[in-house]
């Protein structure tokens, strides 16, 4: 990263928020301009759509519920897995964990194609689908 005077600030163990608050008080305290101004540019864009892209992440990951048990519509669900899905958003796909259910009958799991799961997460989140959010649905 040409732009900034400082790569180690830039680990990847850091969350991008982190990236971009270092950077930007980096360059607060800075006397001097960065050596390659266009670098730099790119790399703060990087930086915010990144920063923007964790935010929606951890507000999307907030949304999913993580019970044993769901009702819905008065028939109960249970939790069958727990795994990643990706959806799409203004800055570019987003990963996060969700939860899916499925209704059970007597002691074993249904886990044929005509019993479908339930993901809670997708509709306290307003989304259209498993992939598109709305405001990414109207770009």
């Amino acid at each position: 990263m040409l732009a900034l005077q400082n790569c180690d600030l830039l680990s990847r163990d850091t969350h991008a928020m982190d990236q971009l608050h270092d950077v930007l008080r980096q360059r607060r305290e800075a006397h001097e301009p960065v050596a390659d101004l266009d670098a730099f540019a790119q790399e703060l864009h990087r930086l915010f759509v990144a920063a923007e892209r964790e935010a929606f992440g951890q507000e999307l990951a907030h949304c999913d519920v993580d019970v044993p048990v769901i009702d819905v519509d008065g028939q109960r669900y249970r939790r069958v897995l727990r795994c990643e899905q990706t959806y799409s958003s203004a800055a570019g796909p987003v990963r996060v964990e969700r939860t899916l259910y499925r209704q059970r009958q007597g002691v074993v799991y249904l886990h044929r194609t005509d019993k479908p799961t339930v993901c809670p997460s997708n509709n306290s989140a307003s989304l259209l689908s498993y992939q598109l959010l709305p405001t990414s649905s109207a770009l």
